[in-house]
């Protein structure tokens, strides 16, 4: 936009677009000023803490180096800031070390090395020219980089064999690590989410599972359609019309509470979805109600546990 208006002074558009984003700037350095000062007022702050102190400070630097009050309180803050890359990397350096111990798992020296990344990628948050931090995320990163290649490599294999949930846990495994590593293989990903779901669809097809088959082939489709995938979902929307929806709602009851057992509260809520949708019947309906408040409080339970494992870490 500056570029534009050296060009067209009177670009209207142009300086339209520059003043929000000076706005946006400008609001997100008082917004991370205020963080700040709110963190710094605390008598006692978690390690946690420091650390969103530091970052919301080099946060308004970077956004306006011009601005003394930001510059002034990094400036204040640097001993804060020192000790925090130290303590990071050694917390990094001990999870390096656990896992490399052979006693171990192999789940948790992988996990050890999760948490020695983290560790490593907050202490060059902190510090991005940290050259003894830097050496150290690439050699976690190459480790974590072997652990995605050996769960890739399961999963397609458990896939070959049907396994389809236990595919399913690979390939979170999988989108986890690479998440960690920059999503640096995100075609690998996106192949082997298809191949599972198409797989999967085909499969449950073939058992006369169609409503089932066709939650998973959409799953299958939100990342490639294809002719075959095409094909199968207009076969199975065929077969869908000719089944008699009332069977096929209360053969779905089971299938849901078999769903809800295994933890799977989102294939649950889908299945459910669409139950709903088989019947007007009140008193079918009335099914789903209990099913639904226990959908409701696995969802609870695990937010409990994402809140729970986050201050574990503090």
């Amino acid at each position: 936009f500056v570029v534009a208006l050296r060009y067209d002074p009177q670009n209207a558009k142009a300086q339209q677009y520059l003043a929000k984003i000076d706005d946006f700037k400008s609001s997100m350095v008082t917004d991370n000023l205020k963080t700040a000062t709110t963190l710094l007022a605390k008598p006692k702050r978690k390690e946690e803490e420091d650390f969103a102190l530091i970052i919301a400070l080099q946060t308004a630097v970077a956004v306006d180096p011009s601005n003394d009050s930001a510059v002034k309180l990094l400036k204040d803050n640097a001993a804060l800031q020192s000790s925090l890359v130290d303590s990071f990397l050694q917390k990094s350096k001990d999870g390096q070390l656990k896992a490399s111990d052979p006693t171990l798992s192999e789940a948790a020296r992988e996990s050890a090395n999760v948490a020695a990344f983290d560790n490593v990628t907050k202490a060059l948050a902190v510090a991005p020219s940290n050259a003894e931090a830097g050496k150290q995320k690439a050699a976690i990163a190459a480790e974590l980089d072997k652990a995605f290649v050996k769960h890739k490599d399961a999963a397609v294999k458990l896939l070959a064999k049907a396994k389809f949930d236990d595919t399913k846990a690979e390939l979170g495994s999988v989108s986890t690590l690479d998440a960690k590593l920059g999503r640096t293989h995100g075609a690998d990903i996106l192949t082997l989410t298809y191949d599972l779901y198409f797989q999967w669809a085909k499969a449950l097809e073939a058992k006369a599972s169609y409503q089932d088959a066709a939650d998973k082939l959409d799953a299958a489709m939100a990342v490639k359609k294809s002719e075959e995938a095409l094909a199968l979902k207009k076969k199975i929307a065929l077969k869908l019309s000719s089944v008699d929806q009332s069977a096929a709602f209360e053969a779905a009851l089971p299938e849901i509470d078999k769903l809800i057992a295994k933890g799977d509260v989102l294939g649950a809520n889908n299945r459910l979805l669409a139950s709903a949708k088989l019947t007007k019947d009140k008193a079918k309906l009335s099914q789903l109600d209990s099913r639904r408040a226990k959908i409701t409080e696995a969802l609870g339970a695990i937010y409990a546990k994402g809140v729970a494992a986050y201050r574990s870490e503090d």
